[in-house]
């Protein structure tokens, strides 16, 4: 929850009695992923300073004027015996604020069989790489990050612009601590061609890329979802 000045907020509502940790100030747009043990509950979030992360849509859709990170935020889990109801919580940066190459990371993803269950060790994100040249204006790379070691891989091509990543695991029973599979990554050209590009998992790698019959789009898909369930149209 965004405060005024000062600090964030995390709220958690417990049966009827509010709970609440603190953190700096800052924005999220989006949570990447959840998880609790019997003391703690932990997030991983993408951040920002403040909301001027949103003049990226109203200047036009200039992604590369406010930089962020991602981050892992750990709280006290209130159902522990003895536990803080309020109180701080501990921030943990994933990425670095400062990383060009990494300015603004957002649209985080994990294996999706993992998703509010436990931690994995990698998270894939779109974000503007600033290495590629002065000022893009929209997602220039997909980039993936070991939340263990910090190492990050950034894909980009000239002239591509991708959507937001979507990791299929190749294996429904692979541990949470891999990294195969595809990273699946609508496309859209500096030509008005838009396209599906597949990255592997662990090399990080182009493997595959189509193009698709269909105009381009004002969004290129900013929300994906893969389930193993079966689905029916």
């Amino acid at each position: 929850v965004p405060a005024r000045a000062g600090s964030g907020r995390v709220r958690i509502w417990v049966r009827v009695s509010e709970v609440r940790y603190e953190l700096p100030a800052s924005w999220t747009w989006h949570n990447i992923n959840a998880w609790e043990n019997s003391t703690h509950i932990t997030v991983d979030i993408s951040w920002a300073r403040n909301a001027s992360a949103l003049n990226g849509f109203l200047n036009g859709g200039v992604f590369s004027t406010w930089p962020g990170k991602l981050a892992r935020v750990t709280m006290p889990n209130p159902t522990s015996p003895g536990a803080s109801l309020h109180g701080p919580a501990v921030m943990r940066d994933l990425t670095c604020e400062g990383d060009p190459s990494v300015r603004t990371p957002e649209f985080g993803v994990i294996n999706p069989l993992q998703m509010w269950r436990r931690p994995t060790r990698y998270i894939w994100a779109s974000s503007v790489d600033m290495t590629l040249g002065d000022h893009p204006t929209s997602w220039t790379s997909t980039f993936r990050v070991d939340t263990e070691t910090g190492e990050v891989h950034s894909h980009a091509e000239p002239g591509v612009m991708p959507g937001a990543p979507l990791f299929i695991p190749r294996d429904s029973e692979q541990s949470a601590e891999s990294a195969a599979g595809v990273v699946l990554v609508n496309t859209l050209t500096d030509q008005g061609e838009v396209g599906v590009k597949l990255i592997d998992g662990e090399s990080h790698e182009r493997v595959a890329s189509l193009k698709l019959p269909i105009p381009a789009l004002p969004s290129l898909g900013l929300h994906n979802h893969w389930s193993e369930l079966p689905t029916s149209v």
